[in-house]
């Protein structure tokens, strides 16, 4: 389950093309004479995860930054240097949303391998030697055919559990391989069948209960059910009015396939998918009947191995829910059934074999995966024989989540992480553990679907997975650790965490908090809808000379904003919006246009200064009518300051909006002598007249009035060809408003 490989929520994989990977025409038989050693590993063992690919390398074993395994990268970094193979994939990389993310990867990968090249080739060098490792077919006797059986079935336990939890063989009793058993189990059969054909002192039941406990521990489901989106739920949909789900499950014999050519007959395989509550219903839906393939094996010497297997990709979901249309196991945990029958030739030797796979979860939508899979894990840990009929205590239940987190991400957490875990189960452990029937579901489910959901995100966006790895990212915390931030506008001090776990809904995706100190607490999220775009422009300001000074709260001590750098390459400038800076930047042509060729009136305007209202008349007697009625149609003034913006249209038809509160400012600022004119003739006037000083400063306010709508009128004339008009009122308390109408032929 991968970033890049899921059709809802990522990208599907990227073919490359005209790379170093490819392009070795000469040397790629001879490379891959012996078929490809990890793509056969993942074909046996599709869950197993080498220590070795843990941390930086887990992108690179996976497929999905690079479609190639890694045996045949490692194989061309022998021929090519791994800088040279990782830049040329840089380079080859389409301008989308998902070649971004992936070279934020490879220039990881490529800062670390210029940063420490001797290390990087030399766990390159561990990491294959373990997929050799796990490939071998080293025959091991056995001391008793008990003892061989024995390792079968941990075997099984250990490839049910690699599901959902790392297992690290190392630290795990298991030491033999897939091959080492087929080997071991087939060597077994031929000596039981040889032994009949010589030995006639044993009855002939007694050899058929020897074979039929070997063909017992013969047949292995090495891919439990599980899809690209998740490894222990599936979503189903309706096509042509049928329910279909689609998943993965892989049945393996361990026999070699010349064995079961020879001596034996294997019927069609058939599926019974049930509820595991069989309460819901006993008698199960059943699915096309799986018939067997063959598939060709290389081990790590070249030798060839040949099985039989199964695989299951869909099932139906027929049996409709009694209160709707829905299936009848719309929101429950299943299992199937397989069921075989095995003959012998020349024989009536016959046994029937059944297989159940492990829980999975059936819902509708994917959003509702993290319930399922936290169902599921609760069920797995009590299956276990140190908690059976037990609470699951919180220790237990915060390894369990970690090793969950190191198999879905390729990264173990960190120490504050399983801190953080193991306080909140702690918690909720102690509020419950006295409840009478309480189960360990009731305590953990609705926390640990919240901790998958976040998890998952990881999956959705592996840079980010590997900034965790890197101590650049906090993780799964809460809001409490921002108050340990503390910094200044010289130097910010920032943090990246999760959102707050309480406040996470699980069926909501994660988001990414962005929290910087600069003197005041400032919190900020990654957009959800373009995640990708946001990490983009934050690693492209890493390169700053302020980044270096700006801090992040890590785990370890000297972390800065620079560290994101590691991150960066000019090629992301290339891929994605984000403009270089020291690029030349151009502003669209329109506006330009507007702004410059239409601006003649206003030009013209600006040249001509606004004139006093001539006394044509200097008689003293003149009455307020004549006063009222003079005119400012020859004055203009400079609007430089005030701002207008038009839009045209080939019919006149115009749209003006004027930021009339600066309009007006200005034009009192501007145009004191004006006033001071008119003032000066009323106060004569009306001295004159002998009129009360209150009718003085109404007529000053009216005469101003009259002054400003005059000069707007002619403005919005000379910019707009159009027709205006002015409407003022006056409000108490000597406050004063000015609305303006600006029409054409169809707008007001």
């Amino acid at each position: 389950m991968s970033a890049f490989d899921k059709p809802s929520r990522q990208a599907s994989k990227r073919k490359v093309s005209d790379s170093l990977t490819e392009n070795e025409h000469g040397k790629k038989s001879n490379l891959e004479s012996i078929g490809d050693l990890a793509d056969n590993f993942a074909f046996l063992a599709p869950n197993e995860l080498c220590p070795h690919a843990i941390g930086l390398f887990f992108c690179l074993t996976n497929k999905q930054l690079i479609n190639l395994s890694f045996s045949n990268l490692y194989r061309r970094s022998l021929v090519h240097d791994w800088i040279s193979l990782l830049a040329r994939e840089r380079r080859n990389l389409k301008r989308n949303i998902n070649s971004i993310e992936k070279c934020f990867i490879l220039n990881r990968l490529i800062h670390e391998c210029t940063k420490n090249p001797t290390e990087f080739v030399q766990h390159s060098a561990n990491l294959y030697a373990e997929l050799t490792m796990r490939m071998t077919s080293t025959i091991i006797p056995f001391p008793t055919a008990e003892h061989l059986y024995n390792e079968i079935r941990a075997y099984r336990y250990l490839l049910y559990q690699q599901r959902l939890f790392y297992i690290n063989q190392n630290e795990n009793r298991h030491s033999y391989t897939f091959l080492s058993l087929q080997q071991a189990i087939s060597k077994l059969c031929s000596q039981l069948i040889d032994s009949y054909e010589i030995d006639h002192k044993q009855t002939q039941i007694e050899q058929w209960n020897q074979l039929k406990e070997l063909l017992q521990h013969s047949f292995v489901i090495i891919a439990e059910p599980s899809t690209s989106e998740c490894v222990a739920a599936v979503k189903y949909e309706k096509m042509n009015n049928t329910y279909t789900a689609r998943l993965t499950s892989r049945i393996i014999c361990l026999l070699d396939a010349n064995i079961i050519h020879t001596h034996f007959v294997l019927s069609s395989m058939g599926v019974t998918l049930y509820p595991l509550d069989r309460q819901i219903d006993n008698e199960g839906e059943r699915q096309v009947a799986l018939e067997w393939k063959t598939k060709q094996i290389f081990d790590a010497n070249g030798y060839s191995k040949l099985f039989y297997y199964a695989e299951l990709q869909t099932i139906k979901l027929t049996k409709p829910d009694g209160r709707s249309n829905r299936p009848l196991y719309k929101s429950t945990l299943c299992q199937l059934q397989f069921q075989l029958n095995i003959s012998m030739n020349n024989s009536d030797f016959q046994e029937n074999l059944t297989l159940l796979s492990r829980p999975f979860g059936v819902c509708s939508h994917a959003q509702y995966f993290p319930e399922y899979v936290a169902k599921v894990i609760i069920y797995e840990i009590e299956q276990r024989p140190q908690n059976m009929n037990h609470l699951i205590t919180p220790d237990i239940m915060t390894d369990s989540i970690c090793d969950y987190h190191t198999r879905i991400t390729g990264i173990k957490p960190k120490v504050h992480t399983k801190q953080f875990i193991f306080q909140q189960c702690q918690v909720l452990y102690e509020e419950r553990k006295n409840t009478t029937n309480i189960k360990s579901s009731d305590v953990y489910e609705n926390i640990l679907s919240k901790l998958i959901s976040q998890i998952e995100f990881y999956v959705d966006h592996p840079v980010l997975s590997i900034m965790y790895h890197d101590n650049l990212f906090l993780g799964i915390y809460n809001s409490i650790v921002d108050q340990l931030l503390n910094g200044s506008r010289e130097q910010l001090h920032i943090l990246l965490r999760f959102d707050t776990l309480a406040e996470h809904q699980s069926t909501q995706q994660a988001s990414v908090r962005y929290i910087v100190h600069n003197g005041e607490l400032i919190k900020a999220a990654f957009h959800s809808k373009a995640f990708i775009d946001d990490m983009c422009r934050m690693i492209c300001e890493s390169i700053t000379e302020k980044a270096k000074r700006s801090r992040i709260l890590s785990t370890i001590s000297d972390r800065n904003f620079y560290d994101f750098s590691t991150y960066f390459n000019k090629e992301l400038y290339r891929l994605s919006s984000v403009a270089p800076p020291t690029k030349e930047t151009y502003k669209p042509l329109i506006p330009v246009l507007w702004s410059t060729m239409r601006s003649t009136d206003d030009e013209q305007l600006t040249k001509t200064e606004a004139s006093v209202i001539s006394s044509t008349s200097s008689s003293t007697n003149e009455d307020e009518s004549s006063r009222s009625s003079t005119t400012t149609s020859d004055q203009t003034s400079s609007f430089d300051e005030a701002s207008a913006t038009i839009h045209s249209s080939t019919n006149l038809n115009q749209k003006i909006n004027l930021e009339t509160n600066k309009l007006i400012h200005f034009l009192l600022d501007k145009l004191p002598e004006m006033f001071l004119n008119v003032e000066t003739m009323t106060t004569s006037s009306n001295a004159n007249t002998k009129v009360t000083s209150s009718n003085t400063t109404k007529d000053i306010i009216e005469q101003r009035k009259l002054f400003l709508s005059n000069l707007l009128h002619n403005y919005l004339q000379s910019i707009s060809h159009i027709q205006a008009s002015t409407q003022m009122k006056d409000k108490t308390n000597d406050s004063k408003s000015y609305t303006f109408y600006c029409s054409s032929s169809t707008n007001t």
